[in-house]
This record gives C-alpha cells, structure tokens and sequence, in this order.
C-alpha cells in the first residue's frame, strides 16, 4: 500500500504542477515528480524497460510538435502514442492496485480502487500540450460555469440511470481512507479523460463545425469510449460528457472547469448511488 500510495501521489504532483504559473517551477516539479514516477514503478515492479521507451517517445515527439516543419506528422504520431498507451496496448505497465475487487455499496457490482499508468502518462502528455495554448485561468468564470453545467449534468444522467435500472439510491461510503484514494485516482484521470475529449477533441470539432455540434460530438465519443460497460454506460457517460463539455465551453474553453464539472459529478455518483452500478 506504502509504494501505490506513493506512485499516487507522485502522480498528483505532476498534474497539478501543470497549473503552475511560472514555467520554471511548472517545468522542474513535473519534470522531477515524472522521473521518480518512473524510478519507482521500475524498483516496485510497475513498470518494465518499454515504459521507459514510450515515455521517451512521448518527450520527443511533443518537442518535435513545437517545430512548424515536424508539426503535423510528430502530432500524428503522438496521437496514435497517446491512444495505444490509453487502451493499454503496450507493453511495459502493470496496473497498481489497492486491494481486490469487491462491492463497496449494496447491490453493487464489485469494485477495485486502483489506476493504470500508461493512461496516466498519456494524459499527462496531452495536459501538457493543451494546456500550452489555454489562458491563464480566470477560477471565477471556471466555479460558475462547473456549478451551471453540474446542475443540468446531475438530473440529465441521473434521471435515466435511476429509470434504466443502472443505479439506486444507496448514500454513503465505507470509509474515509477508501473515498481518500478514490478521489485522488478519480481526479487524476477525470484530467487526463477531459484532457483528450474536451481539451483535444472538442476543441478542435468547435473550429469546424461550431460549439453545439463540438459538444454533442465530442460527447458521442466520449460515451463510446466506455463500450465495456454496456450499452446503458456508453448513453449515460454520452449524456454526462454533454455537461462536461457545456463546462468546457461556458468557461471559455478551459480543462480546469470540465474535470471539475466530471469529478463532481462522480464525487454525487459514489456518495449518493450504486457505484459503480446495480450488480448485473
């Protein structure tokens, strides 16, 4: 538990250093937190030689991206990175984990507290890279919009869930110490999900086709992204991506107000309703 918790921590230093305003303490912390990230994966058995490649790979190809003449084909590349390593399809990580599986709610469908790190290097090198072209966050514009989208999102999944047999109402959780690492796993890769679906994906569908479309889209993917939970799950993270990505927008196109806008609402999901879901 003692080294999970650290690789955990480690990992919230080097999101969180992304927000930093001065780009020399911005860089040192994440730069630092990444590499003993990857001296201690290696030293606890969490990662092998190949996560060594990727990571490398990911540096080189976002420095590549910052050249006009290597741009676009060194982003290509980088997005087929990100993606293989998002679905696992490396090699090079094993999955941390705090404990078995089991239901942490009545009714519910066993659960295990845990996060994969090749996701997280991922979306670490996507934050990285959207975050370079946002303004600076203006936290006032980015509160209101998470508590407007947050209150459409809550009955806009909810309602459905509860209709649909996919939750009940079941409040509460089993202790401090659990809901400790779940919010620290959960934060984390609300990140680095928001980070592709708004902060990419969205962003980028917006300069084409317009915002409304941009939401819907980005939303529709972001659902389909969760086909292993079923057909229920892929509607009702469509609908909760619509909020996050009303989140995104309403903000001014900033990642901090949809991660939030997403933690929230899963933050709701676990204290008030089956979590994950209605055991089958």
């Amino acid at each position: 538990m003692h080294s999970q918790g650290l690789l955990l921590a480690l990992w919230g230093m080097a999101f969180v250093a992304l927000w930093l305003p001065a780009a020399p303490l911005r860089t040192g912390l994440s730069a630092g937190a990444i590499v003993l990230i990857l001296l201690l994966g290696l030293t606890e058995g969490y990662l092998t030689a190949w996560a060594l490649l990727w990571a490398a790979a990911l540096l080189g190809l976002a420095r590549a991206a910052r050249h006009p003449r290597w741009r676009i084909p060194a982003l290509g590349l980088l997005g087929v990175l990100v993606l293989a390593l998002g679905f696992g399809l490396l090699p090079g990580f094993v999955p941390v984990r705090f404990g078995e599986a089991m239901p942490v709610k009545p009714d519910s469908a066993p659960y295990a507290l845990g996060f994969r790190m090749d996701k997280a290097l991922a979306g670490f090198a996507v934050l990285a890279l959207v975050l370079r072209a946002e303004a600076r966050p203006d936290w006032r514009r980015i509160g209101v919009s998470t508590a407007t989208a947050l209150a459409l999102a809550l009955p806009l999944v909810f309602v459905p869930g509860l209709w649909l047999g996919y939750v009940r109402w079941v409040p509460g959780v089993p202790d401090v110490q659990w809901l400790a690492i779940w919010a620290a796993t959960n934060l984390l890769f609300a990140a680095v999900e928001e980070a592709l679906f708004r902060g990419v994906l969205q962003r980028s569908l917006a300069a084409s086709l317009g915002v409304p479309a941009a939401v819907i889209g980005a939303a529709v993917l972001f659902g389909l992204a969760h086909f292993g939970g079923g057909a229920v799950y892929v509607l009702l993270a469509t609908l909760a991506g619509v909020g996050y990505g009303l989140a995104y927008q309403m903000a001014g196109q900033r990642l901090a107000a949809a991660i939030l806008t997403h933690f929230a609402l899963n933050l709701v999901h676990v204290g008030f309703f089956s979590y994950p879901a209605l055991a089958g």
